[in-house]
């Protein structure tokens, strides 16, 4: 039966299926293959087919390389103990971030990497492509007494179809000695251009020590800034909300907290809180769920656990609310359903601001504004 007798759906049902590798290739093969599989329509569906199964998730961690001096971005394969996680060569954004402490976002199969002072990058990691975003336009980049910090990136479904950028600029006060949010920005993927944000909650996110994450059209970011915190926004309304995280105990005879940890799971915000039992020379954690989003009332706490050893540090949460657990560079995984630690194998470099998040790959365009 020729190719072209065969209906568009029946395509489609078996192309979803397979790894954006080979859908890359079939686009090489045929020029009806090569439209279809480059549609809107097509990537939508490929997207959310990945999204439902639990085999395409990998586990992806940004770490800093202590031999070649680099923020290194690894990714593991599907069963975390099948072996070594892979390094994707990053030779085109390493010369550019310069220092350990650069900051990532996530969504959709899509990374925005960012440096704090001179360089913001989306990068899809599965196809390869790259777009620099240009700096914002008012801010040059030689200027010390700023920081383009708290930088979050999400797909706004409800009102543009449209891929964002939330960077929040901060300026050394220096009467003070510190640095004081001013002022709150998007870059419109589509439009290629940044804009301001009218209203403006950037000082209650001021003392914000976590990287924010994304769920269902919205941003978020942890801060302590006056009490522990949930600040959102809004991708669709441009608008950000506070709410208030649960009142978190203070166990044991000495309790040192250390910091919180958001983590996107199943499309729900949870939260990790953790504290050093110095005397005990165990680590306190606890998991928690924002089951309605903005409702206070609706955390639910998931589990306890209390661990051997002294500043295991919470980087997120795997694909069945297992917790990964960083100690002294290397990774392990706490399953609180079996009770066991696992060891990852992997070996980073202690406390150089790893990161780890379930990583889903996609076809999603980064320089072709009206795919989406």
């Amino acid at each position: 039966m020729a190719s072209s007798n065969i209906p568009e759906d029946l395509f489609i049902e078996i192309f979803k299926r397979l790894p954006v590798r080979s859908i890359l290739r079939l686009r090489c093969a045929c020029k009806k293959w090569r439209a279809l599989t480059r549609s809107s329509n097509f990537i939508n569906i490929h997207l959310q087919f990945n999204q439902t199964i639990a085999s395409n998730d990998r586990l992806f961690v940004k770490h800093w390389g202590e031999e070649d001096n680099n923020t290194v971005f690894s990714l593991f394969p599907t069963e975390l103990q099948d072996g070594l996680p892979l390094n994707l060569n990053l030779e085109f954004l390493n010369k550019d971030i310069s220092g350990p402490y650069s900051e990532i976002s996530y969504c959709n199969g899509i990374l925005c990497v960012h440096n704090h002072t001179s360089l913001i990058a989306l990068w899809n990691p599965a196809t390869r492509e790259l777009k620099r975003v240009p700096f914002l336009p008012h801010i040059k980049s030689t200027d010390r007494t700023v920081v383009i910090s708290y930088v979050g990136f999400g797909f706004d479904y409800k009102k543009t179809n449209d891929y964002k950028i939330v960077a929040l600029v901060f300026k050394r006060n220096w009467d003070f000695g510190k640095y004081v949010a001013v002022s709150a920005h998007i870059y419109s993927l589509r439009r290629s251009s940044w804009r301001a944000v009218d209203h403006v909650l950037v000082p209650w996110i001021a003392t914000s020590y976590d990287y924010s994450i994304y769920t269902n059209g919205f941003l978020h970011w942890a801060t302590e800034a006056y009490y522990p915190s949930i600040v959102s926004f809004d991708l669709g309304e441009e608008s950000f909300k506070l709410t208030p995280m649960p009142l978190f105990p203070a166990p044991g005879r000495d309790p040192w907290p250390l910091p919180l940890k958001l983590a996107s799971l199943n499309g729900l915000v949870n939260v990790i809180y953790s504290t050093l039992l110095y005397s005990e020379s165990n680590t306190y954690f606890e998991v928690w769920v924002m089951k309605e989003w903005g409702v206070k009332e609706s955390w639910t706490r998931k589990y306890i656990v209390k661990l051997p050893g002294k500043f295991l540090m919470a980087r997120g949460l795997w694909t069945k609310g297992e917790l990964i657990i960083e100690h002294e560079g290397s990774m392990y995984l706490y399953d609180p359903n079996f009770q066991q630690t696992i060891d990852l194998q992997f070996r980073g470099y202690r406390n150089r601001a790893l990161e780890a998040f379930i990583y889903q790959e996609s076809l999603v365009p980064i320089n072709d504004e009206n795919a989406y």
